[in-house]
């Protein structure tokens, strides 16, 4: 738990000793890891505000309504990542909520 109450995601490590705060994104104080894949790649949610996000250690937290930018739709959670990068897990768009599957490439990823 963060400071004032919050909650945030956390990456343990191989040893069980040493832990990977996740953090947050602007707006939130609250992140809930939700699934990893063998790369150390984690996506989950920033409940509090709604948005799904994917962790890497190389960029840290991102906002997953980030990709791809202008689509309409605003991404709530994601459940699972694979190998390939592909992200499920649901959101809305134009008001009604949907399961999605999102296929960025490596070079899409923020």
């Amino acid at each position: 738990m963060g400071n004032n109450g919050a909650r945030h995601a956390v990456l343990w490590q191989e040893n069980g000793e040493d832990v990977i705060d996740l953090g947050v994104r602007p707006g939130s104080s609250n992140t809930t890891a939700l699934a990893i894949n063998d790369f150390g790649e984690v996506v989950g949610t920033s409940w509090d505000i709604g948005h799904a996000f994917l962790w890497t250690r190389d960029r840290g937290m991102q906002d997953l309504n980030d990709l791809p930018p202008n689509s309409g739709w605003v991404i709530n959670s994601a459940s699972s990542i694979n190998l390939e990068g592909m992200i499920c897990g649901y959101g809305a768009l134009n008001g009604a909520t949907h399961g999605f599957v999102l296929a960025p490439t490596r070079a899409d990823l923020p």
